[in-house]
């Protein structure tokens, strides 16, 4: 109390207190406080059960990732995580590791996996998106949850790209590496013109000029003649002809009105 002359009293915030050759001097930090900065003057400043700048001992900060930091008795301990983070592993040594705004396997929350079929994906924001299809793929139904959910080198409806049917007049389409193609003419027609954007255009089972197949003409000499099913039948014969020989192949080969015989 009286420290190398009357009334000069030595005192040190948390410390124990000395008085040497006439000169205050700090002595023994309180428990629990320490002189952290090795400034004498302010005594043992730092209180190591609350500082997060010295927790337990002045070499030791607090400091988690992408966290709120505090320090309990001596001990630091993790707080909330900042927001757009999450502590996936559970371990707080690296604090709030996961970016749940983009990380694909903690899109969201943790272990929130983002996984699009048929899909290059992207975690934006927390919501899974597609970032691109596979080749061959495509997103009709503008729900990125199912993913590129047609493939357009085979659907009917979406063939090549979203909405592009493919449907051939009086035939049996397919899809082939995203072209509309003529697969095959229903019982009875064909294409006989090779132009696919009428289909099959011909019934082969009416059609005297493609009669059961293209090209197969039906022309009877003499004669009237029909396609029935696909085959050719011959009707009347001409004035002045007649079918002497019962043979339709060369149908009314008999001019009546020249011939000897007939």
């Amino acid at each position: 109390n009286h420290c190398g002359t009357c009334a000069v009293v030595c005192s040190f915030d948390h410390a124990d207190v000395l008085c040497t050759q006439g000169q205050c001097e700090l002595g023994a930090c309180n428990g629990g406080f320490g002189n952290c900065d090795s400034n004498d003057a302010n005594g043992c400043e730092s209180n190591l059960n609350t500082s997060v700048s010295h927790c337990g001992d002045c070499a030791t900060a607090c400091d988690f990732q992408n966290a709120g930091d505090s320090c309990v008795g001596g001990t630091c301990t993790m707080g909330t995580c900042d927001a757009n983070f999450a502590n996936c592993n559970g371990d707080d040594a690296d604090g709030c590791e996961v970016n749940i705004h983009t990380s694909l396997n903690n899109c969201g929350g943790c272990n929130l996996v983002c996984n699009l079929p048929n899909a290059t994906e992207q975690c934006n924001n927390g919501s899974c998106e597609i970032l691109q299809c596979a080749n061959g793929f495509a997103d009709c139904n503008n729900n990125p949850l199912d993913g590129c959910e047609v493939n357009t080198n085979t659907n009917l409806q979406n063939c090549g790209a979203c909405n592009q049917l493919c449907d051939i007049p009086n035939a049996n389409e397919a899809c082939v590496n995203g072209t509309c193609t003529l697969s095959n003419c229903p019982t009875g027609t064909a294409d006989c013109n090779l132009n696919q954007a009428d289909g099959c255009e011909i019934n082969i089972f009416s059609s005297l000029a493609n009669c059961g197949a293209c090209g197969q003409v039906c022309n009877v000499p003499h004669a009237s003649e029909s396609c029935t099913n696909g085959v050719c039948v011959m009707g009347a014969c001409d004035p002045g002809f007649a079918n002497c020989d019962s043979d339709n192949a060369n149908g009314c080969e008999v001019n009546t009105n020249t011939t000897l015989q007939h």
